[in-house]
């Protein structure tokens, strides 16, 4: 599986490198040295350190210590069972249990072996544990078996299910029903160490560790060394491991073996090719069949079945253009260009210092390189004259190509002598690393932060001609980080704001933006090249991955292993033989698509909670995953089966009962919620790598507090339905005599209520007959004071001889004879005389329609008890006048002689 397949592979299979993650001590909290490691089926690692156990769940080493604190020297695992062998101490961990609690079974060996020193070797299998300690063998089952020798002992392995052990001066050893027999033809490892291993059916294939290979094949020894890869007679193998697709090696001091199934093929992996340290102890393969490394420093990660191999040219020598010509590939790097020897890779003389890309036309073989543009020529690389800062080149003609370089434009010629600089543009001097030419020959340059530029080409004068500067009029919406690409042999543009393609009709730049929706990743595009099965491989300002087409439409695949490895501002994407390789900063990434995984993505939510003693239980722990309601505060941690590529998987997660909503994508392992109220809650994950998305739930409860819970409800019922019985069927003499009273005082209240009514309202009559008597005394008063006036002014007249003068007061005492003061003075108490008794002139008027003005002025006068006197002047009549008006009135009347008018205007 994890062989590639294509001449570039082959070739570059041996320089390539998978890709490795390290986990320093520091990392996992322990020492320095890791004796043991192995994989369990759920994809956790458990490590032996000096320090103690750990364990690694994806995200974080947890170290568990056993009950002695000694080294860990030996793992096993046996279905859900860890056996662990450690200084005088055996024992195992139950992988289901979430303490993963030590359980020593030292306690079956009889008293007197039961002071061992370290167990290096340790194998569980039908039922029995057998482990090696110094010179003493122990197997530990329904019968127990313990043997000792004066010679070494130096190595308990299991093959097919038997058990063996190697005792120096002795050979190999069967270890069956207690009892130990020498394996026939074992003299060649009499005297010298060797692993063991199985290969292929019931053979088995022996590591001498003086660097002699032994098959065993129907009971005999046979050397292989020459008829496996020489690599083998270098090393001392001390561990192996059989995974999908072929075997990795571990040696004393040389790194790690890997070769196929056949042991062929082998290459290397050291300090000097990925790995920590190269004293390796112990090796295991996960449910993925990638490796898992315990180094005298360190454990390491190789991911075999990763899709991208890493091609190092050299030790951190960044890869910026590879090409094939001629049957060979040229590796453009920082430094120079390189081919590949037999296990290494060659500088070309001629090419050292930085190169930007390798171009191929129809007939030549170009380098632009920081030192100008170079063509291949007799197996070498010759500079073409008068050029500077090469970017790239384009080919217009078998005699002609453009270069984009530091400073512009330039057209060159082939000619006799070879090529030569013939033109430079001298109205544009902007440094033109993205050129691209589309299907009319138009000549495309974009600058990052100058914006785009387009060119004519006149072949036949050999000019270049600026054309068009684009803008916002043309649809260019911004002049940050413009990029140029050819895709599907059209031109096009990538912004900080999406990607636009040429409408020449229109002379103007249209989105596109179906792309835009396919991509779904920030902008701008970095490169973009399609490969001959139609799959889109991208770089973006966040994101490196591929649209593969599949049954018609693309799907997305991210490739985050190879984003962080990109060179900024210099990321570019390699087709050569119909493999992809991004330029990156340790040499070329290889990526095949074809690589599958070797399981589904699936996912797993670790949840606890927050007992009284602050300690995380798991919440699997309770029965319907059923809180109290003072345990509300939960955590959830997400993993995979994909544990060791946990940095490139993404999250996103939504607790329903608190929100609905998807959180954004992120790297985080674990999410905590703290004082959730009671009710039921369902927490929703979904994962995603490599274009595969999961999604997983786990639901909870939280129970309501006391007062909440069902009994209290009863109880809060009952006690209400006690309340409402007491409330409507026992009497309360309280209640009523409380009635009673109040009655009393509200009809009490409504007496006092009419009184001060009354009170009220004859206050408001004595106003008015204030207002009214008031109103009365002005007019007489006023009256009084204009007859005294007139009788001045009729005798100043008698007297008076001028004519003027007697005509003058004539005239005011026509004046003073005018009633219509009088008559205002009369509607004002006229109408405080209505109000002060009750509408007495409407209803006068009602009974005596045929009642005079004047007459109802005297009513109302009578009705107010005054005297003939008094009245006079109101009515500006004498006395005689009053009297004779009093006697029309009782006539109108039809009064009898012994009615009183006073009276009886009161009557009314």
């Amino acid at each position: 599986m994890f062989l590639f397949s294509g001449k570039l592979v082959s070739q570059s299979r041996k320089t390539s490198i998978p890709e490795i993650r390290h986990f320093t001590k520091q990392n996992m909290g322990g020492q320095s040295q890791n004796w043991a490691i192995a994989c369990d089926k759920n994809g956790h690692v458990y490590v032996g350190n000096n320090s103690g156990l750990f364990i690694y769940d994806g995200f974080k080493w947890q170290k568990h210590v056993i009950p002695n604190h000694t080294s860990i020297r030996s793992l096993q695992i046996d279905q859900d069972t860890l056996w662990i062998g450690a200084q005088d101490e055996i024992g195992f961990v139950l992988l289901n249990e979430w303490k993963k609690e030590f359980y020593s079974i030292k306690n079956q060996i009889p008293n007197q072996q039961r002071s061992f020193a370290d167990v290096w070797d340790i194998y569980h299998n039908s039922g029995k544990t057998s482990f090696l300690s110094s010179n003493v063998l122990y197997e530990i089952g329904k019968d127990k078996h313990i043997s000792s020798s004066n010679n070494p002992i130096v190595q308990l392995f299991s093959l097919y299910g038997k058990t063996y052990y190697h005792e120096i001066n002795v050979g190999i050893l069967e270890l069956r029903n207690g009892k130990s027999k020498l394996v026939a033809g074992s003299d060649p490892f009499k005297y010298q160490g060797f692993y063991a291993m199985e290969y292929g059916q019931d053979e088995s294939i022996y590591f001498g560790f003086n660097k002699q290979v032994y098959l065993k094949r129907n009971g005999f020894f046979n050397p292989i060394i020459s008829d496996i890869d020489p690599v083998f007679s270098q090393s001392t193998i001390t561990c192996g491991i059989h995974f999908k697709g072929g075997y990795a090696f571990g040696t004393q001091s040389s790194g790690i073996i890997i070769t196929d199934e056949n042991l062929k093929n082998a290459y290397v992996l050291n300090t000097l090719r990925g790995l920590q340290h190269n004293t390796v102890h112990h090796i295991a393969v996960d449910n993925h069949q990638n490796i898992w490394v315990a180094l005298e420093n360190g454990v390491d990660y190789i991911d075999l079945q990763s899709p991208s191999k890493l091609i190092s040219i050299e030790s951190n020598l960044s890869g910026y253009s590879i090409n094939e010509h001629l049957g060979v590939n040229y590796w453009g790097t920082k430094t120079g260009v390189f081919t590949e020897g037999a296990s290494s890779f060659n500088l070309v003389p001629g090419t050292e210092g930085q190169v930007w890309s390798l171009s191929k036309t129809q007939q030549d073989f170009f380098m632009s390189h920081q030192e100008g543009l170079f063509y291949f020529e007799n197996d070498q690389f010759l500079k073409v004259p008068e050029t500077y800062g090469s970017w790239k080149i384009l080919q217009l003609t078998d005699q002609l190509v453009i270069e984009g370089n530091y400073f512009g434009l330039s057209l060159i010629k082939k000619g006799k002598n070879g090529w030569k600089n013939v033109f430079r543009t001298e109205d544009f001097n902007e440094s033109s690393r993205f050129i691209e030419m589309d299907k009319s020959g138009l000549i495309w340059v974009a600058h990052p932060y100058k914006g785009l530029y387009s060119f004519d080409v006149d072949l036949e004068h050999e000019r270049i001609h600026l054309k068009t500067k684009y803008g916002e009029k043309h649809g260019l919406n911004s002049n940050l980080l413009v990029h140029l690409f050819k895709l599907n042999d059209e031109v096009v543009i990538s912004n900080s704001e999406g990607v636009f393609s040429y409408n020449q009709e229109q002379d103007s730049l249209v989105e596109l933006e179906e792309l835009v929706s396919i991509l779904d990743t920030q902008f701008p595009l970095r490169a973009i090249k399609k490969d001959k099965q139609e799959n889109i491989w991208f770089v973006s300002d966040n994101e490196t991955g591929v649209l593969v087409f599949e049954n018609g439409k693309y799907v997305k695949r991210g490739l985050p292993e190879i984003n962080a490895r990109l060179i900024l501002g210099f990321e570019n994407i390699n087709l050569i033989n119909d493999q992809v390789l991004f330029g990156v900063d340790e040499g070329f990434t290889l990526v095949n698509l074809k690589q599958e995984h070797v399981i589904p993505f699936n996912l797993t939510i670790n949840a606890q909670y927050k007992n009284a003693q602050q300690t995380w239980i798991p919440l699997s722990s309770l029965e319907d995953n059923r809180l109290s309601y003072n345990r509300n505060t939960v955590r959830f941690h997400f993993n995979s089966n994909y544990q060791a590529r946990s940095k490139h998987i993404k999250y996103r997660w939504k607790l329903i009962g608190v929100d609905s909503t998807w959180t954004n994508w992120s790297s985080e392992g674990s999410q905590q919620f703290i004082n959730l109220n009671h009710g039921d809650y369902f927490f929703k994950l979904q994962g995603k790598l490599h274009g595969q998305i999961n999604e997983i739930k786990l639901g909870f409860k939280i129970s309501p507090p006391w007062f909440l819970s069902l009994l209290a409800k009863l109880v809060y019922a009952l006690l209400g339905l006690l309340l409402l019985a007491v409330l409507l069927f026992l009497p309360n003499r309280k209640y009523k005599e409380e009635k009673k009273k109040l009655i009393t005082e509200n009809e009490a209240s409504q007496d006092e209520i009419e009184r001060l009514k009354s009170e009220k309202l004859q206050d408001e009559i004595n106003f008015k007959n204030r207002q009214l008597a008031s109103s009365t005394m002005h007019v007489l008063q006023k009256n009084e004071t204009l007859n005294k006036l007139k009788e001045e002014i009729e005798k100043t007249k008698r007297q008076s001889k001028d004519p003027t003068v007697t005509k003058s007061l004539r005239s005011i005492l026509g004046l003073l004879n005018d009633d219509i003061r009088l008559n205002e003075d009369w509607e004002k108490f006229a109408q405080y005389f209505d109000e002060v008794h009750s509408d007495f002139t409407t209803k006068l008027k009602t009974l005596y329609p045929n009642l005079t003005p004047r007459d109802i002025k005297l009513c109302a006068y009578l009705r107010m008890n005054l005297n003939t006197k008094e009245i006079a002047p109101l009515m500006n009549i004498s006395v005689r006048g009053v009297e004779i008006s009093r006697y029309r009135l009782r006539k109108k009347l039809e009064l009898e002689k012994e009615v009183n008018l006073n009276d009886y205007m009161n009557s009314l």
